[in-house]
């Protein structure tokens, strides 16, 4: 691993930090790493907003903190990061109240997913893709402007040291894999390391983009927590965990919950900390040599034109979802016939095992409008580029 810029000082805070009130959106907030980060974020004086799906554990998280800081300011609310509709309506809803808390100053993307089998979300993506890449991009571009007003707007992506693996060819050949998901082959080859560090990639490789949706007052970096015992690999087979634990516990990289966290927050924090900068243990290292590369960062755009698109009525369906019989995909009760009547499918969407609906493959994806603008007017519509074959 190659270091680096700036060493850790952890007398090191940011002036404005401590000067001010300021508003903080974690997201996972319910997990191992997000319950941590929620704490010490709160500690710091921080009004914690828990982005959460399960609204019971995020309940007992708040009771947590407030135990643990009396003082603290902390609020739940509710956001599945692989649905766009929730994601939309997690950003209403802040806006909504945003005149009963400090300016929004920093989110810190830590909702993660990992998943042995294919799971396909209810609008068609796969599911890996949509949680750690697509949704915290689209997150990020609907609550820029509350980030806008900010005196310093941070956004801290949790990243993985397993996106340094990937190379060039097995980048494209992963996008090249997304793009024939509909064919039954293409299914049957799931990989889950190859899905988790190849999304982890492409949400680095967003990082410059991120920063452009929050004004030019804040910018977006990445931070690296290390290894630890997470939630995360909660659907891994049960041997696959112990071993994962007892070979990084023998080696001495796995740390606990709360260190994890320790940088995060410094990230969060920390003067040094720039545009596009990647943390690792309170230190500015080098990410993978990848994210210079600014055509590998085009190819994502039709993939985050087509999530865009995917939002529908905030009114029109509910968030549960269930699973769909013969493939571990994920679908909405009540969304499929609004789609079919308002949205229709794409020309390359095929159906999936069992008949029951379509994966989003965007090979060619036409002009969307965007939903929403970032700062209040009209955007222009995206021109997107079609993923090689």
């Amino acid at each position: 691993m190659k270091l680096v810029r700036k060493k850790r000082n952890t007398s090191q805070r940011s002036a404005n930090c401590s000067m001010l009130p300021a508003t903080a959106i974690v997201t996972g907030a319910c997990g191992t790493l997000g319950q941590e980060i929620a704490v010490q974020l709160s500690r710091k004086g921080y009004h914690v907003i828990l982005g959460c799906k399960d609204m019971q554990r995020s309940g007992i998280l708040e009771e947590r903190i407030r135990k643990d800081n009396p003082a603290a300011k902390v609020e739940s609310l509710s956001v599945n990061v692989e649905d766009a509709t929730s994601i939309l309506q997690f950003a209403n809803d802040v806006k909504s109240t945003s005149n009963s808390r400090p300016n929004l100053e920093v989110v810190v993307h830590n909702a993660a997913c990992l998943t042995d089998e294919l799971q396909i979300t209810a609008d068609g993506f796969e599911r890996t893709f949509a949680t750690n890449c697509l949704g915290p991009f689209f997150l990020t571009k609907s609550l820029a402007s509350l980030l806008v007003r900010s005196r310093s707007p941070r956004v801290v992506l949790v990243s993985s040291f397993t996106h340094r693996s990937a190379i060039r060819n097995s980048y494209l050949g992963w996008l090249d894999w997304m793009h024939k998901l509909p064919r039954r082959k293409a299914q049957n080859s799931y990989t889950p390391a190859s899905a988790y560090q190849h999304s982890k990639l492409a949400c680095v490789l967003l990082l410059s983009k991120m920063g452009e949706a929050v004004g030019k007052k804040g910018f977006a970096c990445a931070c690296d927590p290390g290894a630890f015992a997470s939630t995360l690999t909660r659907e891994w087979p049960v041997l696959l965990v112990v071993l994962y634990r007892v070979v990084l516990r023998f080696l001495g990289l796995l740390h606990r919950p709360s260190h994890a966290a320790e940088g995060v927050v410094h990230a969060v924090t920390a003067e040094a900390a720039a545009p596009g900068s990647y943390w690792f243990d309170g230190q500015i290292v080098s990410p993978s040599a990848l994210v210079h590369e600014t055509h590998l960062q085009n190819l994502l755009e039709p993939w985050l034109v087509a999530f865009e698109s995917s939002v529908r009525p905030l009114d029109a369906c509910t968030t549960e979802t269930r699973f769909v019989p013969g493939l571990k995909s994920r679908t909405s009760n009540g969304r499929s016939d609004w789609k079919r009547k308002n949205v229709g499918s794409l020309s390359n969407d095929a159906v999936v095992p069992d008949g029951t609906r379509s994966m989003r493959c965007p090979s060619k994806v036409p002009t969307v409008q965007p939903r929403f603008s970032l700062r209040g007017t009209e955007q222009s519509s995206y021109d997107s580029e079609r993923l090689a074959d």
